[in-house]
């Protein structure tokens, strides 16, 4: 392999790996999950099968053990990803019960990996890079979204917006300068889904730094009823209408 190619792809891998570890910590000091829920079962499901089902084949005996290594530690950090959002999730969805929120998210594990097989198998896809730059467009349109449900910083940092950006920008770019394939080196949606996420990577880096900023200065952030800041760890949302005076 180029070294070249290696100094990027070890960057992408080192960037995402801070990403996960920023974003395990920040979910256990704010006590919520950090991932948006639809995402980390697009991640655990491509990780899981890139590292156990079918490991990209690589030539290079060492450049193989190495994927399959960081594959399955990104594996075992969605798992971890995944009991935060278990433990968590109340506090996000406070109006929405367990018999509604454990099948969705049971149903949306069972979708993404069938999307992850059902890419694989449609754009001969062994190496992961449009099912993975794929899940990436939409992990990157989830956390502005899920930034604009909270109205808040809680489970997000400045930080894992950085080292996801910088992530995906040497992921998608190894991918398009050093091809694993003459096919890849020939898509066209490699260099495009890779601009996708890198613009929705700084559109919520841009907001995010905008709600930090208010958050610093005491300002109040337009929020959502009720407010992230009134669920309590446990999930019930606070009863604060007043009862009407009786005569």
């Amino acid at each position: 392999m180029n070294p070249m190619n290696i100094a990027i792809q070890s960057s992408a891998g080192v960037f995402w790996t801070i990403a996960y570890i920023l974003i395990m910590r920040r979910a256990a000091r704010d006590g919520i999950y950090g991932m948006p829920i639809v995402a980390l079962c697009a991640n655990i499901t491509w990780e899981g099968f890139y590292s156990f089902v079918e490991p990209p084949p690589h030539p290079d005996t060492g450049t193989w053990i190495a994927q399959v290594v960081v594959n399955a530690t990104w594996f075992v950090f969605d798992l971890v990803l995944v009991w935060q959002a278990i433990r968590y999730w109340p506090r996000a969805f406070p109006g929405v019960p367990r018999s509604v929120f454990y099948p969705m998210f049971l149903g949306s594990l069972v979708v993404a990996g069938l999307t992850v097989v059902l890419v694989n198998r449609a754009f001969g896809d062994e190496y992961g890079v449009h099912a993975g730059l794929g899940q990436n467009v939409l992990m990157s349109a989830l956390f502005i979204a899920m930034l604009n449900a909270r109205r808040s910083s809680k489970g997000q940092s400045i930080g894992i917006a950085v080292s996801k950006l910088l992530g995906t920008l040497c992921a998608g770019g190894g991918a398009y300068l050093y091809p694993a394939t003459p096919e890849l080196g020939e898509a066209v949606l490699v260099p495009y889904l890779t601009a996708v996420v890198l613009v929705l990577d700084a559109v919520y880096l841009v907001l995010l730094w905008q709600v930090r900023r208010l958050e610093r200065a005491g300002a109040p952030t337009p929020a959502l009823e009720p407010s992230l800041a009134d669920v309590p760890r446990g999930g019930t949302v606070p009863n604060t209408s007043t009862a009407e005076a009786r005569p």
